[in-house]
């Protein structure tokens, strides 16, 4: 892989990161399809070979999008909540302030699926 698709990497998940938020906020509830066939592809930037930046896009989106669609987001919590606790203990300080605010997203939307993890 070259510079220029690096490059186009990055402006292309931008885009994306801004643009899916977007679609949950206008849609409400009714993003989860959407969601739901784009979870596992953005997840895939959350990896751990990925940049720290790679992983605290993929907490700020979903952070935005269950925001946006609201009680949906509780079918993603389980996939979710492992990188974000993960990322909560982060040695950059823009992760960990992500991983605090999808905490309280998915803490506020994610109605009982988030009673498993217990707060220390």
């Amino acid at each position: 892989m070259d510079e220029g698709d690096i490059d186009h990497d990055e402006v292309l998940m931008d885009a994306v990161s801004d643009i899916l938020p977007a679609l949950a906020k206008a849609m409400g509830s009714d993003f989860e399809p959407i969601l739901a066939s784009l979870f596992d592809p953005l997840m895939r930037f959350a990896r751990v070979p990925c940049p720290p930046q790679d992983r605290t896009m993929v907490v700020a989106c979903l952070a935005e999008v269950a925001q946006g669609m609201g009680a949906p987001i509780s079918g993603y919590v389980n996939k979710v909540m492992p990188l974000v606790l993960k990322e909560l203990s982060s040695s950059e300080a823009t992760n960990r302030r992500n991983a605090a605010f999808c905490t309280g997203e998915i803490c506020k939307n994610g109605e009982t699926a988030t009673l498993k993890y217990p707060s220390h």
